[in-house]
């Protein structure tokens, strides 16, 4: 996982003859009293259908927060990624040349790595979409669902329900393996049994078996099935089938589980994951429905957010603060106002969402507990 270092300075030793010259005052840095000028990186374009689907939804959500905020406070400029690194580099540098003051996007990881050193060199920052962590740090900050994020979230609330000891199954995927090293952090020594298995049907199938024989052989009350779709619903077809017993278990998942496709799986019923909070969340859907005639994809609402960052940021540069759209303040212990919860930005270029706790109902996921409205009172 990759984080930035915290550089420490040495102080240097005190002349011994004659007073110690005057440090040479550092350039203060300028204030932006006008609009923030951002520039959004999506893959409009993209080859891959539901990745240019999913950029014109970020864009559309972004020019939807601009307007809401007005041309006074935010001038937002759409650059197409095409989905390729070469692009995202080439549309970068076009933002860099045109003065953005801090750019939003890209969605791809891949990307994320690619455009990082251009915007370290042109003292630009990130707001991206990636939940990859390895692509975190300075100039790059993720806004997107992390698996780090959830997996806290979702541990602590089990904790609070009595729930101390858990077990956890996943594919050998990119996800699945980041997901798997999030709960390994989050539950600590609590996680009494860990499996991983070939997301395929035999590997499923020649898993699923030992893996809660071993879970309730080891007294986990909680466990945690981090997969969604046609692999989440074979693991449930597999328990049901085989009649495996989980009584006493509480099923656990991550974001992925915030689809429809979840409701197949009869074996997560009464399951908990971790989410942005449906009641917060309705009155951005609303707004973007009405405007576009369609119900906006679950990760429109990271473009919106972005826009929104970059607003409450300019606020600050009218207010006076210096260096508005740098490390300090993005960073900034009390967070942002985000559509369906507060977002705040860690030093490590991770990023924290106020999540609610979902439970799998029939045909429903029913709140079980929302997120916070704060992170602090700075709120």
């Amino acid at each position: 996982m990759a984080v930035s270092a915290l550089a420490l300075a040495a102080c240097a030793p005190q002349q011994q003859a004659g007073p110690a010259p005057s440090p040479t005052p550092a350039p203060a840095p300028t204030v932006t009293s006008g609009p923030a000028n951002v520039a959004l990186l999506a893959p409009i374009s993209a080859e891959n259908e539901g990745a240019a689907v999913l950029g014109g939804a970020l864009a559309n959500a972004a020019r939807m927060a601009a307007t809401e905020l007005g041309p006074e406070l935010v001038r937002l400029t759409v650059l197409d990624t095409a989905g390729t690194t070469t692009s995202a580099v080439e549309a970068a540098s076009r933002a860099a040349e045109a003065g953005a003051d801090i750019v939003i996007g890209p969605l791809f990881s891949a990307n994320v790595r690619a455009i990082a050193p251009g915007m370290a060199s042109n003292g630009i920052n990130a707001i991206a979409f990636s939940t990859d962590t390895t692509v975190a740090g300075d100039p790059i900050y993720l806004s997107g669902y992390l698996p780090e994020a959830e997996a806290r979230r979702l541990v602590s609330y089990a904790r609070s329900q009595g729930i101390e000891r858990f077990a956890l199954f996943y594919p050998l995927t990119p996800y699945g393996n980041a997901a798997a090293r999030a709960i390994r952090t989050a539950a600590g020594a609590s996680l009494v049994t860990d499996v991983s298995y070939q997301r395929s049907e035999t590997g499923i199938r020649s898993g699923i078996a030992g893996f809660m024989a071993d879970a309730r052989a080891s007294g986990a009350t909680g466990v945690f099935f981090v997969d969604s779709g046609a692999g989440l619903e074979l693991i449930g077809t597999e328990i049901e089938e085989n009649e495996i017993d989980t009584t006493g278990m509480q099923p656990m998942g991550l974001g992925q589980w915030n689809s429809a496709e979840t409701f197949k799986t009869f074996a997560v019923f009464g399951g908990w994951f971790p989410a942005p909070d449906p009641a917060a969340l309705k009155p951005f859907v609303t707004r973007y429905q009405d405007a576009h005639d369609a119900a906006p994809p679950p990760l429109a609402i990271l473009g919106y957010d972005a826009v929104q960052i970059v607003g409450q940021l300019a606020l600050a540069a009218r207010a006076g603060t210096a260096d508005p759209y740098g490390d300090a303040q993005i960073t900034r212990a009390v967070g942002f106002r985000g559509a369906a919860g507060p977002i705040r930005f860690l030093t490590n270029g991770q990023g924290e969402r106020g999540l609610a706790i979902l439970e799998v109902g029939q045909g429903i996921f029913v709140t079980r507990d929302p997120a916070p409205t704060t992170y602090n009172a700075g709120f």
